[in-house]
């Protein structure tokens, strides 16, 4: 998009991933502050990067971000849209940012038919025009509801506990008597 990047992939070490986005938005800070004359950062909102949990549910991220340009309007039909990962999915066309998805390969045996496959499922979704909203950017978790909520109460837990933590830290460091 031109305000912002959509990708679906696999990272071993999320820190590495946080670290990749520091450096990204941090060259793409320099690189417009510096066409246009200003200083500052650029990027304000933190990626958001939900835990995928079934290919199925990868493969409907990766149609929710190739199907963005169209749903924003900027082009008529996802092929149009050269800064997607479409083109490579749904027509083979190479792309040397692109390592080629699991769920993806899992479609088919011969690249002719996942590619015809990868088409079909699109225009699927074009047909009946997205009418199931998916607010990918804005979960945690995407796949069943009863392992998105087991993932959510743990996340809240961890998120609780760290809280907790600091707050004990805290005190301790300023001296704050416990109540």
């Amino acid at each position: 998009m031109s305000s912002h990047p959509h990708l679906t992939g696999y990272c071993e070490d999320k820190k590495l991933f946080s670290d990749l986005f520091r450096l990204v938005n941090g060259l793409f800070a320099r690189i417009y502050n510096k066409k246009m004359g200003r200083r500052g950062q650029v990027v304000m909102d933190r990626f958001k990067s939900p835990r995928i949990e079934k290919d199925t549910d990868q493969l409907m991220v990766m149609f929710y971000n190739d199907l963005n340009p169209k749903r924003a309007k900027i082009v008529g039909h996802p092929k149009e849209y050269g800064w997607s990962s479409y083109r490579f999915y749904a027509f083979g066309e190479a792309d040397l940012l692109i390592t080629p998805a699991p769920a993806y390969l899992n479609l088919a045996a011969c690249p002719e038919e996942r590619c015809k496959i990868y088409r079909k499922m699109v225009e699927a979704i074009l047909q009946n025009d997205w009418k199931e909203k998916k607010p990918y950017s804005s979960v945690p978790f995407i796949g069943e509801p009863e392992w998105v909520k087991i993932r959510f109460e743990a996340l809240q837990l961890l998120n609780k506990t760290r809280r907790m933590k600091w707050q004990e830290g805290f005190k301790v460091k300023f001296g704050i008597r416990q109540e």
